[in-house]
């Protein structure tokens, strides 16, 4: 039995993580927990069992699992804290926190407007602050996905992304993002595969590294790496946050891949965990139209004009970040209205879509 109160004062820290080890003859059983040194509150709780003659491969995954675990547990915790203070009372560090929290909803410009400007204020209270630089990259790299950004935000996503990758201090979060956003923003693949290689060299247990990797991993067109990137992910961490846009990434990946119906079932679970992401909604009827179900396409583009009435699929070829043209093409040849509806049945299939207000 323990204070984590009275611990966390004598540590200085506002987490801890704490342990129980069980034996019973060559079983082991070890329960491991993240508790709130404020509220004494369990944030996240896990239990392994393993064998004596195993121990070293049994320390190893509660290593990967525990250090995959703590990173988004104690960012979600440190978003709920900084909830209750005060914008004008914010340091560096909590602004991005602040801003992080915006980000969680992607589909709303004003949100994504406020989260720029608290960014905008962190990196000018602390200019060497790469982290702010990085995550108001990303800003601007889900303006772009929602087709919202002007050519000034875009080479201002580009220019950040850049100044955080010259000064990120081998911190794998700010080099995780501002790799993905060069990458997205300004086609820079080659800068950016080395950014996100880095990031996991430093913590390969990181599934925001992971993440942003597996995306690059994409753009180069590199599916099968960019599966097996996102699937240790989810199973490093089940309870992201993030998993609705991990989720749309494996759907293009399998979609890259010629899988169809695997790509379907990533996207509809991409909806379902983050709705309001259109970019999951897309590929959700990417797939629908690849497998001829035009019913459930024209459903999907529904709600797409219900969450982002502004989008339009006219603009979508320039949107798009990966290096392989055809398949750019391809992408926007799957929900635009063909020019000749007899050539095949996928032609047939875009006639049939009708989403005049997507277009």
């Amino acid at each position: 039995a323990f204070d984590p109160r009275s611990i966390g004062r004598e540590l200085g820290v506002r987490y801890l993580l704490q342990g129980a080890l069980r034996r019973n003859g060559a079983r082991l059983r070890i329960d491991c927990a993240l508790v709130s040194a404020e509220s004494g509150r369990q944030l996240w709780t896990d239990r392994f069992e393993g064998r004596t003659d195993e121990v070293f491969e049994f320390q190893d995954l509660i290593a990967q699992r525990v250090a995959a675990a703590i990173e988004p547990t104690v960012k979600l915790a440190e978003l709920d804290r900084i909830r209750s203070i005060p914008t004008r009372h914010l340091g560096a560090y909590d602004l991005c926190l602040k801003a992080l929290s915006l980000l969680y909803h992607p589909a709303s410009r004003a949100h994504n407007d406020e989260a720029i400007a608290l960014l905008g204020r962190a990196y000018r209270l602390d200019p060497e602050y790469a982290y702010a630089k990085a995550l108001a990259a990303g800003a601007y790299k889900v303006r772009k996905a929602h087709a919202i950004a002007s050519a000034s935000d875009i080479a201002e996503g580009v220019r950040l992304a850049a100044e955080a990758l010259d000064a990120h201090r081998d911190d794998p979060d700010t080099l995780a993002e501002a790799s993905q956003s060069i990458a997205f923003l300004g086609f820079e693949y080659d800068r950016a595969l080395r950014g996100a290689d880095r990031a996991l060299a430093i913590n390969p247990n990181s599934t925001y590294a992971l993440d942003a990797s597996g995306w690059i991993r994409l753009y180069v067109g590199d599916a099968t790496v960019a599966i097996e990137q996102f699937l240790r992910a989810r199973r490093l961490n089940p309870l992201d946050p993030m998993l609705g846009a991990l989720d749309s990434g494996l759907a293009i990946a399998y979609l890259m891949l010629g899988e169809f119906e695997e790509s379907l079932r990533w996207a509809q679970r991409s909806v379902l965990e983050w709705p309001s992401w259109v970019t999951g909604h897309l590929f959700h009827a990417t797939s629908l139209v690849r497998l001829g179900r035009i019913g459930g396409a024209r459903g999907v583009g529904r709600r797409i004009r219900e969450i982002a009435p502004d989008y339009r699929l006219s603009t979508r070829r320039a949107l798009l970040p990966y290096r392989d043209a055809a398949f750019n093409d391809a992408l926007v040849g799957d929900l635009t209205p063909a020019q000749n509806a007899e050539a095949n049945i996928y032609d047939r299939a875009h006639s049939a879509l009708g989403w005049t207000g997507l277009f």
